[in-house]
């Protein structure tokens, strides 16, 4: 836990002395003193909304004093110096209060302090007794969170190898997210499942991944100690497969990426035991309103900002909700043990994934392995008409090339009238279509014409051919 530690020089002053001189400045900053013992103050700082307050001890002896700053439980980084900063507070207003006090004003405060010392002692005995419950169900200071280091330490090594292979750090084009394992249905639903679980280790920038993987470590600070290794992966893994699912649900046609889903989906699952009773209350109260502000703020922030994947939160989020429940259990009962209840998790998320992919299944993957080809014969069919007045084999070229490469793509495109294709790529389909056989046409028109006695209306037929193909050309491509 971060801290910052300072002594204060009091030459002439008792520790007693000293004692409600801190006291005062408990109450001139605001702050509460919690316990008071014979020769320390232990308190907190005011608590900012949806912030945990920061934990404040001050130790008296004669000539000086010593206050010590501490930030909450399961802070790793004092990232802005609070503990610094709280110090230099307290200093200043100990030299305040040490030439202004009244002695009304010390009576008064040795007053509380002998009133607080009474109490401490019962206060003491119960905050052990809340600290041994908190640490029985939580395991903060025995447990392990070698699974949330490793998992966040594969999302950096992911994205550092992104960028070693060319990915931009900030502004990652689509089609690297993609390529890289990013969830797109197309893709996802015709074969290329994996990506459910790919994309939640793949991020859109270096600002992504920051700002996920601290949510991350906040999370599993709490979470990994408490559920164990295995409950805690299986919850990660399937939180974010779930997620992936609810992101294709609501998009079509969008490349999403990043643990968010995931993550929301450890929070959800926090705040499914956060109802329940298995925390002791004092814990679980500052825990539940942190948590619901948020998962509040960040649902709020992403429906109102392009880009974020909302509906991946909130497949998360409900996921790991009904999750929390299913490990509440096990978490009381001995008879539910982690692994029934890992296995429990993990099955129902399979046969709802298959059930899912089943459901959703369709041919995208392979029609754009067919468009790859319809490309190729395309470039093929029509090079020869590059080179229609130099190229003394033109003809021969348009008879044996162009004409049976625009025959090999209506074929090629006949194929797929099986394929289950969604709407976009049922109508490009459609536009294909039409495009090939207005080539098909066009070649045939240029053959008749380079025939001697071709009819009068072979070269108005073969300008308007041409000019609905141009038309074609440009509504195929505002359609890609």
């Amino acid at each position: 836990m971060p801290q910052h530690q300072q002594t204060i020089a009091a030459p002439s002053y008792s520790a007693s002395q000293i004692l409600q001189l801190a006291f005062g400045c408990f109450h001139q900053l605001g702050w509460t003193v919690e316990y008071a013992f014979e020769n320390r103050l232990a308190g907190y700082t005011k608590k900012k909304w949806g912030a945990y307050y920061d934990h404040i001890l001050v130790d008296s002896e004669d000539g000086q004093l010593t206050v010590t700053s501490k930030l909450p439980e399961g802070a790793a980084w004092d990232l802005f110096k609070k503990n610094k900063k709280n110090v230099e507070k307290f200093v200043t207003s100990f030299q305040r209060v040490k030439t202004s006090a009244m002695e009304a004003d010390v009576q008064l405060w040795q007053t509380e302090i002998e009133q607080l010392q009474n109490s401490t002692s019962g206060a003491v005995e119960q905050e052990a007794k809340d600290i041994a419950e908190t640490e029985a169900v939580m395991k903060l200071s025995s447990g392990s969170r070698t699974v949330t280091y490793v998992i966040m330490g594969i999302n950096v090594i992911v994205f550092l190898a992104m960028v070693v292979s060319g990915v931009h750090i900030f502004e990652p084009l689509v089609a690297d997210i993609a390529k890289w394992g990013g969830n797109f249905k197309p893709y996802t639903t015709s074969g290329q499942w994996w990506r459910l679980i790919t994309s939640t280790f793949v991020h859109i920038g270096i600002i992504h991944i920051a700002f996920n993987m601290y949510a991350l470590y906040m999370a599993g600070v709490y979470l990994e100690p408490m559920l164990g290794k295995l409950r805690f992966i299986i919850a990660y893994l399937c939180t974010g497969v779930l997620a992936s699912i609810a992101s294709i649900w609501w998009s079509n046609n969008v490349v999403s990426a990043g643990a968010s889903g995931a993550i929301f989906g450890l929070y959800g699952l926090f705040l499914a035991l956060l109802t329940t009773k298995l925390i002791p209350a004092k814990m679980r109260s500052s825990l539940l309103s942190s948590i619901v502000v948020f998962i509040i703020y960040n649902l709020l922030y992403g429906a109102k900002s392009e880009g974020i994947d909302n509906a991946a939160h909130i497949g998360g989020l409900l996921s790991g909700f009904v999750i929390g429940y299913v490990y509440f259990l096990s978490l009381r009962s001995t008879r539910f043990s982690p692994a029934i209840a890992s296995m429990v998790v993990a099955a129902a998320t399979t046969l709802f994934t298959v059930f899912y992919l089943k459901s959703s299944g369709n041919d995208h993957l392979a029609y754009e392995q067919k468009l790859e080809k319809l490309w190729k014969l395309e470039e093929e069919a029509v090079e020869p008409l590059k080179h229609a007045n130099v190229d003394p084999e033109f003809s021969h070229k348009l008879t044996h090339i162009s004409q049976v490469k625009w025959g090999e793509a209506k074929n090629l495109m006949d194929e797929t009238d099986s394929y289950k294709l969604n709407e976009p790529y049922t109508r490009l389909r459609k536009l294909l279509k039409e495009y090939i056989d207005l080539r098909i046409q066009q070649t045939n028109l240029i053959v008749l014409s380079m025939q001697e006695n071709h009819d009068a209306d072979v070269e108005s037929d073969l300008k308007t051919v041409s000019e609905k193909i141009n038309e074609k050309i440009k509504e195929i491509q505002s359609k890609q």
